[in-house]
């Protein structure tokens, strides 16, 4: 990722899944999000790239979007898409999760928050909320 933006870097991974699976993902961000701390914006791009690969295996579709917003210290990360979505009783299970315990898990160690909202049939949203501060190193704690 280099010193690339973690807009720049989600923007780079759509053309990507666009490429190599066929998933149309759109990105739209509050700016940049330029921030000095690699381990976040690379924990973040990695997670979310895992969360468009869930998407592009299980969710019958061929469109995802990613949306950025910063607030109050925060950034919120949402990736929905409008696929056949999921029993929420499943999610908590390790194998009917897709991976979403191991994500769910990194979030908290850094002091963010997961929530997944999804129905058979209606498709699936996923929304990261994590410590947003360009200047520190939050994602000190994940290496």
């Amino acid at each position: 990722m280099g010193d690339q933006s973690l807009r720049d870097a989600l923007e780079w991974l759509a053309v990507q899944m666009d490429e190599s699976h066929d998933l149309a993902v759109e990105v739209e961000a509050d700016g940049a999000l330029k921030t000095t701390d690699k381990n976040l914006r690379v924990l973040l791009f990695r997670l979310v790239r895992e969360l468009l690969f869930n998407v592009a295996k299980h969710a019958e579709t061929d469109r995802a979007s990613i949306c950025l917003t910063k607030q109050d210290g925060r950034l919120r990360v949402v990736i929905e898409d409008d696929g056949r979505g999921v029993d929420p009783s499943t999610l908590d299970d390790q194998d009917g999760g897709l991976g979403l315990v191991s994500v769910r898990e990194r979030i908290r160690m850094i002091g963010g928050e997961f929530e997944v909202a999804s129905a058979p049939g209606e498709g699936t949203r996923v929304a990261i909320d994590v410590p947003w501060h360009p200047d520190e190193q939050v994602g000190e704690m994940i290496r």
